[in-house]
């Protein structure tokens, strides 16, 4: 497991540094997008869409980009782009890690290997869920999960993570309110990977 660990502090780290050289690059639409979301059209959404799902290589703050999004479009349609563009974000992480499967697979022996695909196996749909409102984390989860679960399992468990903090985001943006979305966010989404881990022993049980 050592090994598998450092394969997600190696990860963890890339991503840190590409967000510190972004912040330090001084690059204004990366610090704040809110000025190109102006009006409700197509086109904005599809922007949104394709920023969101940007998020796993480049930092992106989608939670600002997820705001907007309820600001101009309504809680609920806003709440759907953004989460649109947060699974879009996963299937490209998941992507990755498939394309790095062979790669990080030749640096475990064949029992390390075992042993690390089994885990994920296990506790890789609430890891997903429980770390999407973490930054870093919840890009880094849906890369790991690339080398072990299937698509459909690691959409689901994106979807549960996303859904909650997609509609308070949204809610904030709509209603102009300030809210503490990520604590909020953080929480809820919790309590649901909490729901999903005990119907899914009491479905492996039965």
């Amino acid at each position: 497991m050592k090994r598998f660990l450092a394969v997600i502090g190696i990860i963890m780290t890339m991503l840190l540094v590409t967000s510190v050289i972004a912040e330090y690059s001084q690059i204004s639409f990366l610090a704040d997008p809110a000025s190109w979301f102006n009006k409700q059209s197509p086109w904005t959404a599809f922007l949104a869409f394709l920023l969101l799902s940007a998020d796993v290589v480049i930092p992106v703050p989608s939670c600002i980009i997820m705001t907007v999004n309820g600001a101009l479009f309504g809680i609920w349609l806003g709440a759907v782009i953004s989460l649109l563009g947060g699974l879009g974000a996963t299937l490209i992480g998941f992507s990755l890690g498939r394309w790095m499967t062979p790669l990080v697979q030749s640096w475990f022996s064949q029992e390390e290997w075992e042993q690390s695909q089994s885990f994920l196996v296990e506790w890789g749909s609430i890891g997903i869920i429980i770390t999407r409102p973490i930054p870093i984390l919840a890009e880094t989860m849906s890369i790991v999960a690339g080398t072990s679960l299937s698509c459909r399992q690691t959409l689901l468990s994106s979807f549960l993570g996303l859904l909650p903090i997609a509609i308070i985001y949204s809610l904030s943006g709509a209603m102009a309110i300030d809210l503490k979305t990520s604590v909020a966010s953080f929480f809820l989404s919790l309590t649901i990977a909490g729901i999903f881990w005990w119907i899914g022993k009491r479905y492996l049980k039965e």
